[in-house]
């Protein structure tokens, strides 16, 4: 009779070719891979192999099928056995295996629908008041409506893009006194962050790499980059006064300016790394009065530039 515990572990591969196909594929390892994962499982089987070679060997019938049978099983029994002493000194290893490599973040598809729309506003690809359809954009773009709509609810957020019910989605036109009304807003309120601010050598740092980052943007023409980390610098000087309200405002003036900023890039981009390097040195000689006053010339500097322009293009 063969032992039942056998029959319960192979009870579906017929005894005839199940020896010598088990030993094969167990010395590929392909059928410990796909049937015995876990080395407790070992046990069992090797218990079963040794049963069935000693039934084998003192069963009646064909002598030399049945010694050749057993000497398989005795082989698998062997092969199982030092698979369970591998499996079990994986198992008992403790060393913390790094076989991952950490990925980068990347954007989502509304993170980067948004930029782009807004890349197309600053570089006046898409000019005062133009429409923007969600339909006309994402086919544009070859994404769906939905990441196109999140994007044009923030940038309306931001003041770049206005959307009114039956007109729809457009880009935002500034007139001169809100051009005005926004920068003199602006001096005032940073001039009063060069008093308040809480100069530390960190925050020296940190403006002059600014600073060097601006004129590597600048030098490779990079607009968006450029205008995005000339408010940088500003904010870094208004975080610095400790007062979140006056962050808080400054960073809506300065989103609802972006589009005044896209056009003083052209008129005044080169002397954002030198006036940005006067408001830093008097900063870093403890200077104030000569903080304020570079910062008041520098914001003045950009406003009358972009009135002047206004008036000769009306």
């Amino acid at each position: 009779m063969v032992p039942l515990l056998f029959f319960d572990t192979i009870s579906l591969v017929s005894l005839s070719d199940y020896n010598c196909r088990l030993i094969n594929d167990l010395e590929t390892d392909t059928l410990c891979r796909d049937m015995y994962r876990e080395h407790s499982r070992y046990g069992p089987i090797l218990k079963s192999c040794r049963h069935f070679a000693d039934w084998l060997l003192t069963s009646s019938g064909d002598t030399v099928n049945c010694a050749e049978m057993a000497q398989n099983l005795q082989k698998l029994a062997t092969l199982l056995s030092r698979r369970q002493s591998m499996s079990s000194s994986r198992v008992k290893s403790t060393k913390p295996i790094t076989i991952m490599i950490k990925l980068a973040k990347i954007p989502n598809l509304t993170e980067l629908t948004y930029r782009s729309i807004k890349q197309n506003l600053l570089d006046g690809t898409l000019g005062e008041l133009s429409r923007l359809t969600e339909e006309s954009l994402a086919t544009q773009l070859g994404i769906s409506k939905s990441p196109v709509r999140e994007a044009l609810n923030r940038l309306e957020a931001e003041g770049l893009v206005c959307i009114e019910p039956r007109r729809g989605a457009y880009v935002r036109q500034f007139s001169a006194k809100e051009i005005r009304d926004l920068y003199e807003l602006r001096e005032i309120l940073e001039v009063h962050s060069i008093d308040a601010a809480n100069v530390t050598p960190k925050l020296l740092n940190d403006l002059a790499a600014s600073i060097n980052r601006t004129k590597k943007f600048l030098k490779d023409g990079n607009k968006l980059e450029h205008i995005e980390e000339d408010m940088r610098f500003h904010a870094m000087i208004t975080a610095a006064t400790g007062n979140e309200e006056l962050c808080r405002v400054l960073e809506n003036i300065q989103q609802k300016a972006l589009l005044c900023r896209s056009k003083s890039y052209e008129l005044s981009a080169t002397t954002a790394p030198v006036a940005h390097m006067k408001i830093y040195q008097a900063l870093k000689k403890e200077t104030r009065r000569e903080a304020r006053l570079a910062m008041r010339e520098h914001i003045v500097f950009v406003r009358e530039r972009l009135l002047a322009s206004f008036r000769t293009s009306s």
